[in-house]
């Protein structure tokens, strides 16, 4: 919470979270110094079903966790079966929701019908 209590101190307008809970602890201590993120635009990276409970006035980013846990299941069994994996490089699509839409996408529980 002190870090980006700093940032937004020295006029940053916008703060991008790793992980809901992250921006949950950041919005906890700002609560506690009566503080609020309102006033920024806030971008979470949304992880996981509990991401529809931190999300609500932010944007966020849908990152495809099905298609990794996929991913990564298939290189696991391939090394089990002895196949030595070779480095690669992955790219998947991620979507970015904006604040505007978002309410209106967890309203339609985005996360949970996926």
């Amino acid at each position: 919470g002190q870090a980006a209590y700093d940032f937004l101190k020295d006029g940053c307008t916008a703060l991008i979270f790793a992980t809901p809970m992250l921006l949950w602890k950041t919005a906890n201590s700002f609560a506690k110094k009566t503080l609020s993120l309102d006033s920024v635009e806030t971008v979470v990276v949304a992880d996981s079903v509990r991401s529809k409970f931190f999300l609500q006035g932010s944007s966020f980013i849908q990152w495809p966790l099905k298609e990794e846990g996929r991913i990564a299941a298939q290189k696991l069994m391939g090394q089990i079966e002895g196949i030595s994996p070779n480095p690669e490089h992955i790219i998947l699509q991620s979507s970015f929701i904006p604040r505007e839409q978002a309410d209106y996408e967890l309203k339609g529980n985005w996360y949970l019908d996926q």
